[in-house]
């Protein structure tokens, strides 16, 4: 989710608003400290990539997930384990403000001064109650360190967490309500971690149990185990192949940006991205062939098919979405899918009305196209319990007849 942006309703790819984000954390019986995070936007987007920062004299290395152009730290984590990232919530009325300095820079600047200097969470919540926050007043920061410590901070309150863990989506924890009970991800989440020992497995288990794959759409996730160092990143909802490496590994490379899907080359979506990317959408589609799960190679499509779509950099400058205006692109996208979801989407979207008409007409035949299917289904079970039936009684008459015989 784009921290710095307000929040924006996707009511363009649902019908209901939602909000991302699910991030965790907890301790193991051997004093190790786990975090986890799944970062959620509300279309996929290929370009997130991986900030690392080196150490200078007077600050600590550290690494932070952006977007492109956004120039604003979705999450990271620092050389003395620190980790954060933060979910989007409603708009909270800044607390203190006249007892609160205003920080010398952006919220940006104020996230990175955190990374470069602050060693753990206490040190965290001592920052942000001496500035303001009212520029990230829909921001909830999600906190924890090897220590142990975990925290909350929003624009109205801050906490140290007493719990053996700690879960947030995207409902203000510092309320004394129960709304966030009514989001989907976080009973699962908090489910696992009260009956499971916290682990690599585990904190895999909940970012795939988690990930959202329709409406909104997790772009990445990454697992920490803060006392080690080490690191597990997850792309485009493949949580069978992590990428493994560690906080020293990566700032081994130096001052440097790097692009998740860099990290993953061999996964075919990456793939199919890429030769769109150089040769068109169709070429794209050649890779997709490969995948013989046509599920799977339908989940793929989508995903490359929402970042063709939209225009990431256009929302940045102007905090509303917009789509392509390559109707071409546009008629090879609605082509391709068969994704109601989609079609629905671009229907809704200003594009050509050849291309609405398009997407409508095939929207159509799709949903006629399965409502055929349940009729020739339910036709097939309704003759199959007439079989049942007769066979039921003419065993039944058998029966009778041989009775009656017998006597």
């Amino acid at each position: 989710m784009i921290k710095r942006l307000s929040i924006i309703p996707i009511l363009f790819l649902t019908t209901t608003v939602c909000w991302c984000c699910t991030i965790f954390c907890a301790r193991d019986q051997h004093g190790q400290m786990w975090a986890g995070n799944n970062e959620d936007f509300y279309w996929y987007n290929f370009s997130t990539h991986i900030q690392i920062v080196t150490e200078t004299d007077s600050t600590l290395a550290f690494i932070f997930f952006d977007y492109p152009n956004n120039n604003f730290p979705q999450g990271g984590i620092n050389e003395a384990g620190l980790f954060f990232d933060i979910n989007l919530v409603e708009a909270s009325e800044v607390k203190n403000v006249p007892f609160k300095k205003v920080f010398p820079g952006s919220s940006s600047d104020l996230m990175l001064h955190m990374l470069g200097r602050c060693k753990s969470v206490h040190e965290v919540i001592e920052l942000f109650d001496s500035y303001s926050l009212s520029e990230m007043n829909t921001a909830q920061i999600h906190l924890a360190d090897k220590q142990g410590n975990k925290g909350i901070i929003t624009a109205d309150s801050s906490w140290l967490s007493t719990q053996s863990f700690q879960v947030s989506t995207n409902y203000n924890l510092c309320h004394k309500d129960d709304d966030y009970k009514r989001c989907w991800r976080y009973p699962i989440a908090t489910s696992l971690l009260k009956n499971s020992e916290p682990s690599f497995e585990l904190f895999s288990q909940i970012c795939d149990s988690t990930a959202q794959r329709q409406g909104a759409f997790t772009i990445y996730s990454n697992v920490h185990n803060l006392t080690t160092g080490e690191i597990w990143l997850y792309y485009a909802w493949n949580y069978n192949n992590p990428y493994k490496t560690s906080f020293k590994e990566m700032t081994q490379l130096g001052d440097t940006t790097i692009l998740f899907r860099d990290l993953f080359p061999e996964q075919p979506v990456v793939q199919a991205y890429n030769k769109y990317k150089s040769y068109g959408f169709k070429s794209g589609l050649d890779v997709l062939k490969n995948i013989r799960n046509l599920a799977l190679r339908k989940e793929k499509l989508k995903l490359i098919s929402l970042d063709a779509l939209f225009l990431f950099d256009f929302l940045l400058q102007s905090g509303r979405i917009e789509t392509t205006d390559d109707d071409d692109l546009i008629s090879e996208i609605i082509d391709a899918s068969d994704d109601t979801e989609l079609l629905m989407l671009i229907t809704n979207q200003k594009v050509s009305q050849h291309n609405k008409e398009m997407a409508r007409k095939k929207l159509e035949s799709i949903q006629k196209s399965r409502f055929n299917d349940t009729l020739a289904l339910l036709a097939v079970a309704s003759i199959g319990f007439i079989v049942i039936l007769i066979f039921a009684f003419k065993r039944k008459t058998n029966k009778q007849l041989t009775n009656a015989k017998n006597e």
